[in-house]
């Protein structure tokens, strides 16, 4: 069940709250983020990464089906693909956790998890992160985004 993100605590710092959605509008909002695209304070996963692993999001058999990727040239294209502000739009991202196919976590060198993204892939196309990045926008993949997650998940995690 926790795999699914039933019990899984999101929590934003009140300073990032403040500065990207404590805005008059949503002009400002998109502005706030905008301004903060090429920030690394803001790069996702905020810390470096030594693997990824990716569970498909599924009751009770995701540990079952997971790909860990160690190999460095790929986890610098995943990374580079969360922060690119380009696979993202600014449509509405209104969705579930429990909606999303995969799972990708992050971790770092000693085994401890840096960041994680909730991805709904089949009917949605949206993300939520841990932690927030302004570079993925309010979560919804846009149509460039949608290829390169393709090849994501059919070259680097294609045995789920």
């Amino acid at each position: 069940m926790f795999d699914r993100g039933l019990l899984q605590k999101k929590y934003m710092p009140v300073d990032e709250v403040a500065e990207f959605y404590l805005q008059e509008n949503v002009n400002k909002i998109q502005t706030a983020f905008e301004d903060n695209f090429d920030n690394p304070k803001y790069k996702f996963p905020r810390s470096e990464v030594h693997k990824i692993k990716v569970l498909k999001n599924v009751p009770f058999l995701s540990r079952l089906s997971t790909v860990t990727i160690t190999d460095e040239s790929k986890i610098d294209y995943i990374i580079t693909f969360f922060n690119d502000p380009k696979n993202f739009d600014w449509g509405e991202t209104t969705w579930a956790l429990n909606e999303s196919n995969y799972i990708f976590r992050f971790y770092n060198e000693n085994d401890i998890k840096v960041g994680e993204i909730w991805l709904c892939s089949d009917h949605c196309s949206n993300i939520e992160s841990i932690p927030f990045s302004p570079n993925m926008k309010f979560g919804g993949i846009s149509e460039i985004g949608k290829d390169n997650m393709d090849l994501i998940l059919n070259k680097i995690v294609r045995p789920l």
